[in-house]
């Protein structure tokens, strides 16, 4: 195989159009997920072909360094020698991260001439593979025959040996969790773009919500002058035995025109009437004291109107039957609002809820029923989160990113990260594996980023029970308690005890 292909799975269509490039030209091709037989566990395929290419292809952009597939992508194929050759589709900055791994190679920008870029990449590429193939030698017949015959064992290579030793202390139970925790980070990426997405439309609803507003300002205004232009000289006014009391004109008996109707316990409603009924654009005065200005039809509020309440707080929207339906913005008296989708007076669809002027707090994304329920994310002062919310609480997939540069995704239940789980922090190490009620506890793996990592328990955070520390010099299987080696043996890479621990001590072999 010639290429691997490494990309964020938010780009597949920009990796699809390169991988179609190459293979018309005759280059073959590795690409994730496609190239994964059915069933194949994603961390022994991705490496395993990675060692088998010549050129490793990184479509390089802002997303691709923060996916966390495409780091360890770069890193094994670092760590293995390749040939690392960078695709630039977009102006970005590199991560420290990518700018050590990637200081030798040399980028191919792809953002302004895709078509230059193109056939560059091709002649690079081919340039690559011609190079590394042998060179071709005369042989006899005879001499064909002995290389074909000649099958002597050969003596096992120093990263066989160290490679055959490790594999005695892999957990295939955590091997199953950084599986599954792999696979969430790809279907959390298909997330996060229908998050993006959702974001855009948002933007377009609150567009949307202005156009609405100022056209209700203009037909409130026009309400005001046909009120206050009204001619006085048919107006009637009658007193009902009930206390209520109305005044205005009639058409042919009926109430007709802008009228005023009082109600004995306190309502009073002022605007239009057809056939008797509120028909056109009105104000109503609840006894609470809560006013309506908007339209009206059939007696109900229906159209476009505004609401305020005793308290400050202010709705502006559509309405359908005298509930809140289509675009609104609510505005509560302490300036956090909400502007967005409702169904029969409620948040219903999607929404942005934003009370930064208080708390530095945002949410965009979907409501049900008035709670955060679907895709959102959440912005607060020093941290943003981007998932699954169920009934106003972080349920599902989704993701932590902190301004400090640290990130933790996964699975949440009830706020709370709980299940399998990720970890990066800024340095470069990273903990995948179990979370119980937000903390690391169970299995799981930690990677220093020097490259050491330990598997096994861990407990608030810290390694406690059973695991093995792997370096690049020493194996430490044990027993761990409160985050250091308590009883265990040390290895070296060949097998070969070197030390013993007991209650904490070393000794020495």
């Amino acid at each position: 195989m010639d290429v691997f292909i490494s990309y964020s799975s938010l780009e597949s269509e920009e990796a699809i159009a390169v991988n179609s490039v190459l293979q018309k030209n005759g280059i073959s091709t590795w690409m994730a997920p496609n190239s994964i037989p059915p069933g194949s566990n994603y961390t022994l395929e991705i490496p395993k072909a990675i060692r088998a290419c010549s050129v490793f292809l990184l479509i390089l952009s802002d997303k691709a360094q923060k996916s966390i597939w495409v780091s360890a992508e770069v890193e094994n194929a670092f760590k293995n020698g390749k040939i690392i050759l960078p695709l630039q589709i977009e102006q970005c900055p590199l991560r420290d991260e990518f700018d050590f791994l990637l200081s030798r190679s040399q980028r191919i920008d792809a953002y302004e001439k895709k078509a230059d870029a193109m056939n560059n990449l091709v002649t690079t590429i081919r340039a690559i593979l011609a190079s590394k193939k042998p060179a071709v030698s005369e042989e006899t017949d005879s001499e064909a025959q002995i290389k074909k015959t000649d099958v002597r064992p050969t003596t096992p290579t120093y990263a066989e040996k160290r490679d055959s030793f490790a594999d005695r202390f892999k957990s295939a139970e955590i091997e199953d969790k950084i599986r599954r925790a792999n696979e969430n980070s790809r279907i959390l990426e298909e997330k996060i773009k229908l998050i993006e997405e959702k974001e855009e439309l948002i933007r377009r609803k609150i567009t949307q919500y202005g156009s609405l507003k100022a056209e209700f300002d203009k037909k409130l205004q026009s309400f005001n002058f046909r009120a206050s232009t009204r001619s006085e000289e048919s107006v009637e006014t009658v007193r009902y035995s009930n206390g209520d009391e109305w005044s205005g004109n009639r058409v042919d008996g009926k109430r007709s025109g802008v009228c005023t109707y009082k109600w004995a316990s306190g309502g009073e409603y002022h605007g239009d009437f057809h056939e008797n009924i509120r028909t056109g654009f009105g104000v109503y005065k609840w006894e609470s004291g809560t006013v309506y200005e908007g339209e009206f039809l059939g007696g109900k509020l229906n159209g476009t109107g505004r609401c305020t309440w005793t308290d400050g707080s202010v709705f502006v929207g559509t309405y359908k039957d005298d509930e809140g339906n289509g675009i609104g913005k609510h505005v509560w008296a302490d300036g956090t609002f909400y502007i967005g989708d409702y169904q029969t007076g409620q948040r219903m669809g999607l929404g942005l809820y934003d009370c930064s002027d208080n708390s530095g707090y945002t949410y965009l994304g979907d409501f049900i029923n008035g709670s955060r329920s679907g895709l959102g994310k959440e912005t607060r002062e020093d941290k943003i989160y981007k998932g699954m919310f169920e009934n106003g609480k972080k349920s599902g997939l989704g993701i932590f990113a902190w301004t400090n540069g640290d990130s933790l995704e996964g699975e949440y239940e009830d706020n709370l990260l709980n299940g399998i789980g990720i970890y990066h922090w800024k340095s470069g190490t990273v903990y995948i594996g179990d979370y119980k009620k937000g903390k690391r506890t169970g299995l799981g793996r930690v990677v220093w980023q020097n490259g050491n990592r330990h598997d096994g328990s861990f407990e608030d955070g810290k390694r406690v029970g059973k695991g093995t520390y792997f370096s690049d010099k020493v194996i430490i299987d044990g027993v761990w308690v409160d985050d250091k080696v308590s009883d265990a043996i040390e290895y070296d890479l060949y097998g070969n005890i070197i030390a013993e621990y007991k209650n904490g001590t070393k000794y020495p072999k």
